[in-house]
């Protein structure tokens, strides 16, 4: 079951073992959008800013008119990351999956689950909505929904051919009482995190897949007591 310090060792040892693809592996699934980050363009101008003033209509006219194509081509890529990313997270996944299983990964692992591309951008509206609602309630429940649904893509990772609700279903199977640890756990790489802001980025392309090592091996910490015979029973039905 889950114990925090053999997890990070054996992600580190995994990672140590195969550093350059993971790297590799996870550089790319980011620029494709499995950070999962959510972007957002605001341009204010305040009430002392020169553009609010009719004097300046027309610098604010040429301001305007070189920021909206930026705003354009930003807004595609922020919604081609969004539907793109969705695919490139269960390939990471599974790639995470496979090199803590020594089943030897390469890079095809990454994109062996865009033949899954609906399925997998329906599983990351649903979670994104679900979490949403929570959010509107108050902050906290959003969060807890968070860590609630935060197994779906490692289980639909592992098993494309389930449905996105039984995902969710068996994300909230998984994580009942487990939460707090996968906070722990994350809470654990800050430090790691801090260091790599401190050199410009550099550090996080080595901590990024350490983390993502770790959780992944908390994944499968859980599965197997928790959803395993639901999966043998649903692959015998199919």
């Amino acid at each position: 079951m889950y114990d925090r310090i053999s997890i990070k060792q054996r992600a580190r040892a995994r990672l140590s073992e195969n550093k350059w693809l993971a790297i590799g592996v996870t550089f790319i699934a980011g620029l494709l959008g499995a950070d999962e980050v959510s972007y957002s363009y605001n341009f204010n101008f305040n009430s002392t800013s020169p553009f609010n003033s009719t004097n300046n209509a027309f610098d604010k006219g040429i301001l305007s008119g070189i920021f909206l194509p930026i705003l354009i081509i930003a807004g595609v890529i922020a919604i081609i990351r969004l539907f793109v990313g969705a695919s490139a997270v269960l390939g990471l996944n599974f790639f995470n999956i496979k090199l803590l299983r020594f089943e030897n990964p390469d890079y095809a692992d990454l994109f062996s689950r865009f033949k899954y591309f609906w399925k997998a951008v329906g599983l990351r509206l649903y979670i994104d909505l679900l979490v949403f609602l929570w959010t509107l309630l108050f902050i906290i429940p959003g969060i807890i929904a968070a860590y609630r649904y935060s197994m779906a893509t490692y289980i639909m990772a592992e098993n494309p051919d389930i449905g996105i609700v039984e995902a969710v279903n068996m994300s909230k199977e998984l994580m009942n009482g487990h939460k707090a640890d996968l906070f722990v756990l994350e809470l654990s790489f800050f430090g790691w995190c801090l260091l790599g802001l401190m050199t410009c980025g550099i550090l996080l392309l080595w901590v990024t897949p350490y983390q993502n090592l770790a959780e992944a091996d908390f994944y499968l910490c859980l599965r197997y007591s928790y959803i395993q015979p639901q999966i043998n029973q649903m692959n015998q039905n199919l």
